[in-house]
């Protein structure tokens, strides 16, 4: 399986280190070092799957999160934190993330494990991980919705 993935952290070596280790894997993996960085990449693609640091200087990984739903509402979202208390997992759930994890718990086993589940549908067991034509398609019609709702 190979999917389109957005990591979101704000400590480089994390960062780079999940981005080379999925990208050997095959995925198409892309880097952002802010929430802001994160939503302004999402006006122009749809990712899969989006790793989200929850603590970050600016716009949190919850407040992120928020605001992130309705632009890229089929997107996967497993929040990462070193910090992270049963209440932020369970705000970040009722937001919307799909799994919640502590990077000091996150190893290669785990990362592919996420993915995997990421990847499929509990529901119909059917794969979840879109086409790149269906990721422009649908980034196409969201810019499309915004333009015509800065017009309004």
């Amino acid at each position: 399986m190979r999917a389109s993935i957005f990591v979101t952290d704000d400590e480089p070596a994390i960062r780079s280190a999940l981005v080379k280790r999925l990208s050997r894997r095959q995925h198409q993996v892309k880097g952002f070092d802010s929430g802001d960085a994160l939503l302004d990449a999402l006006d122009r693609d749809i990712p899969d799957l989006i790793l989200l640091d929850l603590k970050m200087p600016g716009l949190s990984g919850l407040d992120t999160l928020k605001e992130l739903q309705p632009k890229s509402p089929h997107s996967l979202v497993i929040m990462l934190t070193a910090y992270g208390t049963v209440q932020d997992a369970v705000e970040a759930m009722k937001l919307g993330a799909a799994d919640f994890v502590q990077k000091s718990r996150l190893n290669l086993e785990e990362l592919r494990r996420l993915l995997d589940g990421a990847a499929t549908d509990e529901g119909t067991g059917k794969k979840r991980v879109m086409s790149t034509a269906a990721r422009m398609k649908i980034a196409a019609a969201q810019r499309a919705r915004w333009a015509k709702a800065k017009r309004i």
